[in-house]
């Protein structure tokens, strides 16, 4: 299941932008594709894949990161390199949010809704000048009632 490092994957592209920058970089992934392949997402330069819902986990690896010595090991549901191990950190069942309807909406002002009237494109492809919308798409699971 590993595969060598690939020189220009998107986590390695990130990392050489942050040190050229002088500025620390995580790389996380989550979803099922890195779910699944978690050795190559860790062969190709990503520190951190979330094996479950990211709500809570995201918040953990981000409070993990700003301390002085992070260690991501001890948190539960992610997959990580320890050397050259892959240390395997199982989804705790109580960590699931069955009932997101507490989270708080977007921040539709954070996004660049002036960019998105100028470009005026719907999902169904027709131009609507002057339209403001922001797609907005999520989802929960797999529809399909996957079992992976």
């Amino acid at each position: 299941m590993w595969s060598p490092p690939r020189p220009h994957s998107h986590a390695s592209i990130a990392k050489k932008v942050a040190v050229d920058r002088g500025q620390p970089i995580l790389v996380v992934s989550g979803g099922v594709n890195a779910r699944a392949l978690y050795p190559h997402f860790l062969a190709n330069g990503f520190d951190v894949v979330a094996l479950g819902d990211g709500e809570r986990t995201i918040v953990e690896v981000v409070q993990e990161f700003c301390r002085p010595n992070p260690d991501f090991a001890n948190l539960d549901g992610v997959v990580t390199k320890q050397g050259e191990e892959i240390a395997v950190k199982p989804v705790v069942e109580t960590n699931n949010l069955s009932n997101i309807d507490h989270l708080p909406f977007p921040a539709w002002e954070s996004l660049p809704l002036d960019a998105y009237r100028d470009l005026g494109v719907i999902w169904s492809g027709a131009r609507m000048p002057g339209v403001t919308f922001a797609p907005f798409q999520t989802s929960r699971g797999c529809q399909d009632k996957c079992t992976f």
